[in-house]
């Protein structure tokens, strides 16, 4: 990348799509095709071939979802202008997770998935109780010591407009920092329709999470997931723009190149390309 196309974009790292990753992965009788730009900064293929009868052997729980790993990319963003003075050139990263999930229900079309993923996101940061050494319940008991802070400061009632509104936006900030329900909506790329969720906020919170659900068959599911992480106190605005507007661009031309097709199908359509470029050369 040129340095006047770096200033231009007014931070280090950013995907180009010039140069491409590919990764193949083997889903049952399915088969992903992920590429990314080339230009990260580490990565880790986890697991490139699933039997999905095995998944209760090779899956994880994680807070409230269980999976098998596929793949992370890391992108490392950085100053347009590097100082070895400072302890810190960094404004933040982005991880690209791939993982095949399960709702342990089947699933007949998106409508269905969306209602799994809020319900199964709310029971469980909204759970009635925190449970000890889990986030089960975290947002319910952050809101509770958060209210009881609200009330210790400005009252439960508080005397005037302007030590109500002080009140309100000290839990606005609480909320959003939090765990807040999640809204799924119906987004269509490329060849395929996904479940799309945001978690995080960049105003009140140091990362932000977008992920895209895709139905594979029975109850499971693909998960693409964009997780930004910024230094709050380093990030310029430049970088958080492109943030913010990343899944009209970035995150959509990475949706763009991804496959998931018939293994069959896959299989034919490598062999007619090498075919039609051994034509060429010839």
């Amino acid at each position: 990348m040129s340095f006047i196309k770096m200033c231009k974009d007014g931070f280090r790292g950013k995907p180009d799509f010039s140069d491409l990753l590919h990764n193949a992965f083997q889903i049952d009788d399915l088969v992903l095709s992920f590429e990314c730009p080339n230009n990260i900064y580490e990565g880790h293929v986890y697991q490139d071939l699933v039997n999905l009868e095995q998944f209760d052997v090779e899956s994880k729980i994680e807070r409230h979802e269980r999976f098998i790993k596929l793949a992370t990319v890391y992108f490392l963003f950085q100053k347009k202008i590097l100082n070895p003075l400072l302890p810190i050139n960094k404004q933040g990263g982005l991880y690209i997770r791939l993982r095949v999930k399960s709702a342990e229900e089947d699933i007949d079309n998106i409508s269905q998935l969306s209602s799994f993923l809020e319900r199964e996101y709310y029971d469980f940061y909204h759970a009635p109780e925190q449970s000890e050494g889990s986030m089960r319940g975290y947002h319910t008991d952050l809101m509770k010591e958060l209210t009881k802070r609200a009330n210790k400061q400005w009252g439960e009632i508080p005397e005037s407009e302007d030590r109500k509104r002080e009140k309100e936006e000290y839990l606005i900030r609480g909320f959003l920092s939090g765990y807040p329900p999640i809204n799924c909506e119906l987004v269509e790329v490329g060849k395929n329709k996904y479940s799309k969720y945001s978690e995080g906020n960049i105003k009140y919170k140091s990362e932000l999470r977008r992920v895209y659900n895709l139905p594979i068959k029975n109850e499971f599911y693909l998960s693409i997931e964009f997780w930004y992480k910024y230094e709050s106190m380093f990030a310029k605005q430049k970088f958080l723009d492109w943030v913010r507007s990343a899944d009209e661009t970035f995150e959509k031309k990475v949706l763009e190149l991804l496959d998931l097709s018939p293994l069959i199908d896959s299989y034919i359509a490598k062999a007619v390309k090498g075919l039609n470029e051994k034509t060429k050369a010839e």
